[in-house]
């Protein structure tokens, strides 16, 4: 299996998408969606075939949003109980709401669970737009 995270040029990167290509004529090639882990930054970029990059230590963690500070949010380890900061803003996070945090040396990568909303209408206008016979 591919390792989804590699270094390249001095940073840590996501593989988001990827597209194998041999062309009629010339060599293979790659095609890549790439995610930077410090910045967030996306990358589209073409490899050649057969081009390796050195791996990157990942370390994938369960963690519990437990409050907001003043710029930073506060993330609760569910397996160390130790809690970390991290430079986030998020409308969506509730309180006690777990997410996974993706980390070369500090969590940079958090991932949200997807949630499904069930909202109901309690009332329409008619469509303006209707059939007439």
């Amino acid at each position: 299996m591919i390792a989804p995270f590699f270094r390249f040029d001095n940073s840590v990167w996501k593989v988001v998408e990827f597209l194998h290509v041999k062309p009629g004529k010339g060599s293979a090639f790659v095609r890549s969606k790439l995610k930077n882990l410090e910045t967030g930054n996306t990358l589209d970029k073409t490899w050649k075939s057969g081009e390796s990059f050195g791996d990157a230590q990942v370390d994938k963690e369960d963690m519990q949003f437990s409050y907001q500070d003043d710029e930073d949010m506060v993330f609760m380890n569910m397996e160390t109980f130790e809690e970390v900061r991290v430079l986030f803003r998020s409308a969506w996070l509730t309180l006690g709401q777990r997410c996974r945090s993706c980390a070369s040396h500090r969590p940079r990568t958090l991932s949200l669970p997807y949630r499904s909303a069930s909202r109901g209408s309690t009332s329409t206008r008619p469509s303006s737009s209707r059939l007439r016979r």
